[in-house]
């Protein structure tokens, strides 16, 4: 309840500050709300981590899907003149958000983001969940 009130505040200050410069805009919105998003669960984390004495490992609970975050903003930004160029623009917007869950769906592997036992629980859940469906 704290981390969403304090994410709250976050959310309006931005919002006040952002919204009335005019090269942010509507961006500034944006921003905040990632930002509101971003303080809740950082509040959140911490707070497990020292409620429940946790230790994360920081590379590999954030840098790695930070990584394949980065790897798949850089590519839809790289290829979004091309797109829209030749495609209406919500259908555009549909090609890139598929082309960008393709790419990060692709970089898990490469970054090694789950262990090989993480790896075996999925593949073995997706073929019960095909044993049930015939």
């Amino acid at each position: 309840m704290i981390a969403l009130a304090v994410a709250v505040i976050v959310k309006a200050v931005l919002n006040v500050v952002l919204l009335p410069i005019p090269s942010a805009g509507i961006y500034g919105a944006a921003i905040a709300g990632v930002a509101c998003f971003f303080v809740a669960c950082l509040i959140d984390l911490l707070y497990i981590i020292k409620r429940q004495k946790l230790k994360i490992p920081f590379f590999e609970f954030m840098v790695k899907p930070l990584v394949c975050s980065l790897v798949t903003v850089l590519t839809i930004v790289a290829l979004g003149g091309l797109v829209f160029a030749y495609l209406p623009n919500a259908l555009g917007a549909l090609v890139l958000m598929g082309l960008g869950g393709l790419v990060y769906v692709a970089m898990l592997p490469v970054m090694q983001v789950f262990g090989k036992d993480e790896s075996g629980k999925v593949l073995t859940i997706l073929r019960l969940k095909r044993k049930k469906q015939r």
